[in-house]
């Protein structure tokens, strides 16, 4: 290893998760160290500054010159072991690299510094003692090559077979597991989790001496560990059996009220996913609820005891500081997955607590049992757990919000043209798609309260409500591909689990929701058409016609003193009574009443009035001793219109009823116009 710079070193060390190389190496490499200012050793003073992401204070050193800012004259160049004895307890190191960087926090540094310390004393005394030393003194002896000791485990997260050997020499070996809460276990029976040792750590006084080799062991039976899972998704883990349970709408949480540590369990049914796509999509949901945190490394692979390759997991740690706190947080996130199922842990803590607590992880994650799913995925069950989970919900509200756009756009081109009650139904549907996708996207996106207030009374207001679903239809879409997701068409999208029966139940509320309404709209309907008719006059009483309902003269007619028209009745059975004045008395009125068939033929023919359609009779009568024209005429909407025009004097009159395909034999129109009276003609 000698060929070998510190970086090759460190490399190693990360891929194989021992780091004894490292520290054996980082003592007798020669690192350029920038300097506030030159001198003698007695005088030197260290350039310090404050690391980006935690601010803590930190020296950076790098084993090449041309890797830091101060250069020549403003850099010593010294052994790691002179760094670490001249170096304050509360400074961490930063070794600048080629494509890296490899951090040593400051409690860390305290520790190598009383390392080496313990190391120079028991070299010394060796000098002065010619007999071979005594039984091993409570500090860790130094190691051959370098004089630097072993390190603990629960305190860097190394592996140390060699010095657990000399441990298991020196001491009764721990009885065999039987089971969690029986034993002592040891640590690295789980040493296949390889975790890294993290940038930085909370400043603090400096750490006691290294533990003797014993202290490594994990006190299985003082946890009481006891047995707790997802039984709908054949989820099995441990526990201490004095962590609190807690129960969300989306996970299963645990804490331990004496460190402040929490634990958060979920999971779902989901085949075509790997490990690493399933890391990607759990990450931005850890650094959502937590925006403060920033990852630190890879994910690296967890190894269980019985998984043999029916389970795989990932693990990738996050660290920061939040906002108002002194103390770093730590984030552990464990991803699993089998064939058919994917489930989450994420613990953090504060540092001091998360580090300490590392030995009770490595004994943990390896101990997840997860049975494999056969069929669909299981309903949600009185676990607490909600499989919808944050994408599921975003992904249900999406479609919720879909449907509700569609409704609108329809509802906004065809509100003058269809049965009020159907207007009603369709804004009801709307109003209810709407606010139930944004109650799902609202959960799943976790927007804010006063968001939350906002979306829901825009929802009722007009055309706002429809910007409003176009605005966070693109924030959810935005959302699931973050996270890996496709989004066919209509929102249609697999983050939605097939557990989750939402536009089911929204379809069923709104198909019974019809039936009531629609009842509503033809006890209407024909409550209208059961009144009798009524003789309707216009004001000058120049005619006289039996029309049902109340006729009123639409806006835009009346303003013309020349023209006037009424209508009145239901809507399949409408009544239009009015006349025209023409500029003088017609002296042939056959030519002038022929001349009104051909214009109204061609009016139903390009639909300029309206509907369009052909006229199917014509037939010239009398109407109290005034000319008049009878016309049928089928329109393409499916109704038939029946007009009878009258030209009495200079008025043109117009008589209309307009009915329905099964109503078009009916007596009433022939009521209609047998009860026309012209009262003296025109002017």
């Amino acid at each position: 290893m000698s060929a070998e710079t510190f970086e090759q070193v460190v490399a190693a060390s990360q891929t194989s998760g021992d780091y004894n190389p490292t520290w054996k190496r980082f003592v007798k490499t020669l690192f350029f160290v920038p300097l506030a200012r030159g001198g003698a050793d007695q005088g030197r003073q260290f350039k310090l500054a404050k690391h980006p992401q935690s601010g803590k204070t930190i020296l950076t050193i790098a084993e090449y010159g041309q890797l830091l800012e101060e250069r020549g004259e403003n850099a010593a160049h010294l052994h790691g072991a002179e760094i670490i004895k001249l170096l304050p307890d509360e400074v961490g190191i930063l070794v600048a690299m080629t494509d890296r960087s490899f951090g040593i926090p400051a409690g860390l540094v305290a520790r190598l510094k009383q390392s080496l310390q313990a190391s120079a004393k028991a070299k010394a005394a060796a000098v002065a003692r010619p007999a071979p030393a005594p039984a091993p003194a409570p500090v860790p002896a130094p190691a051959a090559n370098g004089g630097f000791p072993r390190l603990d485990i629960s305190m860097l997260n190394m592996q140390q077979a060699a010095s657990e050997e000399r441990a298991k020499s020196a001491a009764p070996a721990p009885r065999p597991v039987r089971s969690p809460a029986t034993a002592s276990v040891s640590t690295p029976a789980a040493t296949s989790m390889g975790m890294s040792l993290q940038p930085m750590e909370k400043p603090g006084t400096p750490a006691p001496a290294a533990a003797p080799a014993a202290s490594t062991y994990l006190d299985v039976a003082a946890l009481k560990p006891r047995n707790v899972g997802i039984p709908h998704l054949g989820i099995d883990f441990y526990v201490p059996g004095a962590w609190k349970e807690f129960k969300s709408g989306r996970a299963l949480q645990f804490q331990d009220q004496a460190t402040g540590l929490m634990f958060d369990a979920a999971g779902m049914t989901r085949t075509g996913r790997t490990v690493e796509q399933w890391v990607e999509m759990r990450t931005p949901l850890v650094l959502h609820d937590m925006p403060y945190l920033q990852q630190v490394g890879q994910p690296y692979a967890i190894e269980g005891q019985e998984w043999r390759g029916m389970i795989s997991a990932r693990a990738v740690e996050f660290r920061g500081t939040a906002p108002g706190d002194s103390e770093e947080t730590a984030c552990l996130l464990c991803c699993f997955r089998t064939e058919t199922t994917l489930f989450a842990i994420t613990m953090h803590a504060k540092a001091g607590v998360f580090e300490a607590s590392r030995p009770l992880f490595k004994w943990l994650l390896p101990r997840v049992s997860i049975a494999e799913q056969v069929g669909e995925e299981v309903e949600e069950g009185g676990s607490g757990i909600d499989e919808i989970d944050h994408a599921g919900r975003v992904g249900s509200g999406l479609r919720m919000v879909m449907l509700a756009i569609v409704l609108n756009a329809g509802f906004l081109s065809q509100a003058h043209s269809v049965h009020p009650m159907i207007l009603l139904y369709v804004a009801f549907c709307v109003t209810g798609f709407g606010c139930f996708g944004m109650f799902r996207l609202a959960q799943g996106l976790q927007f804010s309260l006063f968001s939350k207030i906002v979306l829901f009374v825009g929802m009722f207001v007009p055309l706002l409500n429809l910007v409003l679903l176009l605005m966070v239809r693109l924030k959810a879409r935005k959302f699931l591909r973050e996270q890996g997701y496709s989004i066919g068409f209509f929102g249609w999208t697999d983050a939605v689990p097939a557990s989750n029966h939402d536009l089911r139940n929204v379809l069923i509320v709104a198909l019974l929701s019809f039936l009531p309404i629609y009842g509503l709209g033809r006890l209407a309907d024909k409550r209208m058409a059961a009144r009798e008719p009524t003789e309707f006059s216009p004001p000058d009483h120049s005619f006289s016609v039996m029309m049902r309902g109340t006729p009123t003269e639409p806006d835009g007619v009346s303003h013309d003193p020349r023209s006037h028209l009424w209508s009145s009745g239901p809507r399949d059975r409408q009544y239009l009574a009015g006349y025209n004045e023409l500029n003088r008395t017609v002296a042939d009125p056959g030519l002038v009443l022929g001349l009104v068939a051909s214009q109204y033929a061609t009016a139903l023919s390009n639909g300029s009035q309206g509907a369009k359609g052909t006229v199917s009779s014509s037939t010239r009568t009398e109407v109290d001793g005034y000319p008049a024209l009878k016309m049928v005429a089928t329109l393409d909407n499916g109704e038939f219109a029946t007009t009878e025009y009258v030209l009495a004097g200079q008025r043109l009159y117009m008589f209309t009823i307009d009915v329905t395909e099964k109503d078009k034999d009916s007596p009433d129109i022939d009521h209609f116009l047998d009860s026309i009276s012209i009262n003296g003609g025109g002017k």
